[in-house]
């Protein structure tokens, strides 16, 4: 059942797994090739099974997350607040080669994707819409695309879809509480889902649930940020303020 937020290198291929599912690690993924070194004590992405850095085994108390090991498939390493690639937070520092677990690509790739939600969001604004609930048709100015917000964005998509978690009360794996992700990311309010095939079937599950229509709909908001990520899930987020 499909599942929706309530309000209130150059050339290289490498693969990496998780639960037996096998995804080829693009090219456009890194910016360039790694430089793969054994004993810096520093696993790049790309380089699982050619530096001895990338090995690592759940349970040994490293969270290595460009070898795979991640919050919500080995907490016991990587369910930390601290600074550690893998547990789902694009730490200051952190990039695609250095941490893609927690930050994803360096080339995003999914913005014409967020560019189809924010059309649907501002689109169905400026024409109307009748929220199930009380009321009537309410119309409301477009939003204005805040780039300010696409760091809090894309790395709550990229939770959702590479760490394949997602909770309905905004929290993430690592433990911090919505209010620390809308502290950190400049934003007041959010809808997050997954699963969804398009970016127009998330759209369209958010306008039939109430609180998330009036979130789309409400006028007091201004200003807005789409994330959109697939990988083990589709995960589709709104920010706004």
């Amino acid at each position: 059942m499909l599942v929706l937020a309530l309000l209130f290198g150059c050339g290289r291929r490498g693969f990496e797994t998780d639960s037996g599912i096998v995804h080829p690690v693009d090219a456009a993924d890194l910016d360039a090739p790694p430089v793969c070194a054994n004993g810096d004590n520093v696993c790049l992405y790309g380089c699982v099974m050619m530096d001895t850095d990338c090995d690592t085994t759940c349970g040994d108390g490293k969270c290595v997350g460009n070898a795979n090991e991640l919050c919500n498939s080995c907490n016991v390493d990587c369910k930390t607040m601290a600074a550690v690639c893998g547990n789902g937070a694009c730490d200051s520092g952190e990039a695609a080669a250095g941490c893609y677990a927690d930050c994803g690509p360096s080339i995003w790739k999914w913005n014409a994707e967020e560019q189809m939600l924010m059309d649907l969001v501002n689109t169905t604004r400026t024409t109307g819409k009748k929220c199930p609930g009380p009321g009537g048709i309410v119309t409301a100015p477009a939003m204005t695309i805040d780039a300010a917000l696409q760091p809090a964005a894309h790395e709550w998509a990229w939770e959702i879809a590479h760490q394949n978690f997602w909770a309905i009360d905004g929290t993430a794996c690592n433990g911090r509480t919505y209010q620390q992700r809308e502290l950190q990311g400049g934003f007041t309010q959010y809808i997050t889902s997954y699963g969804f095939m398009t970016p127009t079937d998330a759209f369209n599950d958010w306008l039939s649930t109430e609180g998330n229509c009036n979130v789309v709909m409400d006028a007091g908001y201004t200003a807005m940020y789409v994330g959109v990520a697939y990988d083990l899930q589709k995960g589709f987020v709104i920010v706004v303020k």
